[in-house]
């Protein structure tokens, strides 16, 4: 796995190292409802914009998909709350097989059924 990541990371750096030295020129972006004007260089307006494009669609990902965790957090708490009861369930039944009425019920039986049902 640490040889994959090796392998795409360095020709992805070489890539943009490449880039950036071939687009220093300077431009300027307006930004126009605000009657803003900022300057710089073109590699770093444009890895600010693919930062800005990769933040706006990270955020509506996590906002789109709310309704989603929501159930998984619901069902998470369902299967917690169930193992509980399952736990709870089995903790009883063992109590009644080994409790004092188990005892009296198979001492009632004949010899030949206590037995079988013990073992």
């Amino acid at each position: 796995m640490k040889r994959i990541s090796w392998i795409i990371t360095i020709p992805v750096t070489i890539l943009i190292v490449v880039f950036v030295l071939s687009n220093r020129q300077v431009v300027e972006i307006d930004v126009w409802p605000l009657e803003l004007s900022l300057s710089g260089p073109l590699y770093l307006v444009m890895i600010l914009a693919l930062i800005l494009g990769f933040v706006v669609g990270a955020g509506a990902m996590w906002v789109s998909s709310g309704a989603s965790r929501k159930r998984a957090r619901q069902a998470e708490r369902q299967v917690r709350s169930l193992n509980a009861e399952v736990a709870r369930l089995k903790r009883e039944q063992e109590q009644d097989t080994t409790g004092p009425a188990a005892a009296t019920a198979t001492a009632a039986l004949p010899k030949a059924q206590a037995t079988s049902l013990r073992a």
